[in-house]
């Protein structure tokens, strides 16, 4: 898995989903002959489809990161204050470009991430409603099946709650898909 946007790949074809894992296997055989714990033993991988038509505005790509608090046996709240994060290139899809700047919407890959942060209410663009109702029904979903199918890792508490920061790709019909969840340690708030 990608963590700080690292180890991200854009690929197209079957063939080139094999490159970049072969890629993987030669950077893991060069450290076979020192004592640690080979790397390949423990990688993960996640495949996620290209949305090819995100929403974009002043034609940068953005994703929306909202905080959700998950309590007692699984009310989920989602924090109405999300922010929006966007790409510090303009778009161009990855036929044109596979410069990550252009795909990736995280902090990490910001060389002043602070001017590619926006609160989400004060962006200006019409659907902005529709896209919470539909982020909530994503949110819900998404909840509901890490409930009923990963008990053994997602165990809710009666009297306890966990935060989560959740990332959300819009596309140009405001069809909302989920980009990543991860357990927050301290709020921004």
């Amino acid at each position: 898995m990608a963590d700080r946007g690292q180890g991200i790949r854009l690929f197209s074809s079957y063939h080139e989903l094999e490159e970049i894992f072969r890629s993987f296997e030669e950077s893991d055989s060069e450290d076979e002959g020192d004592d640690g714990i080979i790397t390949s033993q423990l990688r993960h991988f996640v495949i996620q489809k290209y949305i090819s038509n995100p929403l974009l505005l002043n034609n940068r790509k953005f994703h929306i990161r909202a905080y959700i608090v998950a309590f007692g046996s699984m009310k989920v709240y989602v924090y109405r204050d999300m922010l929006s994060l966007f790409a510090s290139k303009e778009y161009r899809t990855p036929n044109e470009s596979t410069d990550l700047d252009v795909h990736l919407t995280n902090t990490c890959r910001q060389e002043y991430p602070g001017q590619h942060v926006q609160r989400f209410w004060d962006l200006e663009f019409e659907g902005k409603g529709t896209i919470y109702e539909r982020l909530k029904i994503v949110t819900r979903e998404v909840f509901q099946s890490a409930l009923s199918t990963q008990s053994v890792h997602f165990q809710t508490l009666p009297n306890a709650f966990e935060i989560f920061g959740v990332d959300y790709l819009i596309d140009d019909q405001l069809n909302v898909y989920l980009l990543e969840v991860n357990a927050v340690r301290s709020p921004p708030w």
